[in-house]
């Protein structure tokens, strides 16, 4: 197929921008300054500038290509629904959902090199994504405090000035155009923030560079099937909700299962023991499976499955195949005999309900805007104007008699400070008032309906 002009333009801005990177790439960095000094040949500025490169990579889910990023606010399209992405916390939100995500165009997608171009079609964007040969140089793992300073000095060892950055692409723009005979000092301490959110404190350009070659070298491992078998055989277990069409947790309400460290397992109700044999298994991209298989008696036969593993603690283990959903609790569900879990179940899915009151650092004010459904199958749907997020939660009693409502979302703030066992204090038709038994500040939640 002959290339329209477009395309063209298109594949030679694509490749000038990738040249520029590969220049740099090709440069051999020599560190012979004396003292902190950083010139634009040595390996601290080679490394500075890769990690405060634009990380294409962060949106791929979107537009498909690491080599560009979509500069915010941008739009796109969701079940019908229009989402305006603004900032990182909607784009982790957008990227936990499933349907088919559309792109509003234009957008302005950024290169790594800050660089910027518009983009008016998909199909200008399909042209991008395959002229991009998978070329990320950009080091993600840590970035800095902002803001930070930089002391210029001139070939003299005469300080020239002071140059304050505040984001990394004033540092990429900075370290990049370091000219000859210039070198600068970076005035110390800084705070640096990791990739899991922690932060560190450092005093010396060795220990920086130290420190940006030491993640950049780290690979997170996909998630281990040990935690989850040390889980499941340490204590007890009892299904906590199974859902599959209809509410079916009363079946198992007898039965406390045991999972063997020799993959076998035990369901006893103390009349009746059903044995069964259980393995846990991951992917390559690091999901968790669970083969559950107790025979082909009812109502054990359902439970005989390749359960995806949505989530575990020390109290829950999340399961779900297809339209089924399976819940193991620490806590013995009492096949309804609690006509309070029945009650409590009824009133919260009847309705729209939202965070009237939220005692924690945090406060109701972040969950405003939040709707909250909860429905008969065990999943809450909770909405806002931007985005529609999915949680589990389920109702169970405790050996003296309170319930709890046990509520589970995906790591998307704020939503993940809800995740947790609440303890029932009140409820009525149109309120329910709960208080985490377990925080040391007796955290406190109040949903109200709508």
């Amino acid at each position: 197929m002959k290339p329209t002009k477009l395309t063209s333009l298109l594949l030679l801005f694509f490749l000038g921008t990738l040249l520029f990177s590969c220049q740099k790439e090709e440069m051999e960095f020599i560190d012979n300054t004396p003292g902190d000094a950083i010139t634009s040949d040595s390996t601290l500025a080679k490394l500075l500038m890769d990690a405060s490169r634009n990380d294409g990579s962060n949106d791929d889910f979107i537009d498909g290509t690491p080599c560009s990023s979509i500069q915010m606010p941008f739009d796109v399209i969701v079940n019908g629904q229009t989402i305006t992405v603004s900032n990182q916390i909607h784009l982790d939100a957008l990227a936990q959902i499933t349907s088919p995500i559309t792109i509003v165009f234009p957008i302005t997608v950024v290169f790594e090199n800050y660089t910027t171009l518009e983009v008016n079609s998909q199909q200008e964007l399909d042209t991008l994504a395959q002229a991009c040969e998978t070329v990320n140089n950009a080091i993600g793992c840590i970035e800095f405090d902002y803001s930070v300073t930089f002391f210029v000095y001139n070939s003299n060892n005469e300080q020239t000035g002071t140059v304050v950055i505040n984001s990394k692409a004033e540092l990429f723009a900075f370290i990049s155009g370091l000219g000859d005979g210039v070198y600068v000092a970076l005035q110390f301490p800084v705070t640096v923030i990791l990739a899991d959110g922690s932060q560190a404190t450092v005093s010396s350009n060795a220990n920086l560079q130290a420190l940006i070659e030491g993640c950049e070298d780290t690979i997170p491992d996909p998630t281990s099937p040990t935690e989850l078998e040390t889980l499941l055989t340490t204590g007890s277990w009892f299904i906590g909700l199974f859902f599959d069409t209809i509410d079916e947790t009363h079946l198992f309400a007898e039965y406390e299962f045991t999972f063997n460290s020799n993959g076998s397992a035990t369901a006893n109700s103390g009349s009746n023991t059903v044995n069964g044999s259980w393995f846990v298994s991951s992917s390559s991209s690091g999901s968790l499976k669970l083969n559950l298989d107790f025979g082909e008696d009812e109502p054990f036969d359902e439970l005989e499955e390749d359960w995806k593993v949505l989530d575990f603690n020390n109290n829950l283990i999340k399961l779900k195949s297809g339209n089924s959903l399976l819940i193991f609790s620490r806590v013995a569900f009492d096949g309804g005999a609690n006509t309070d879990i029945s009650l409590l179940k009824d009133i919260l899915i009847d309705g729209l309900w939202f965070v009237a009151f939220y005692l924690d650092e945090l406060g109701a004010s972040n969950y405003s805007s939040f709707q909250f459904n909860f429905q008969s199958n065990g999943e809450v749907s909770v909405s806002n104007n931007i985005i529609t997020l999915d949680g589990n939660w389920f109702v169970s009693a405790k050996a003296n008699g309170d319930l709890k409502l046990i509520l589970s979302f995906i790591d998307v703030y704020p939503l993940d400070e809800l995740d947790n066992d609440w303890l029932v204090v009140e409820f009525q038709n149109n309120q329910v008032k709960l208080v985490d038994e377990n925080s040391g500040n007796n955290d406190q939640l109040i949903f109200e309906k709508l």
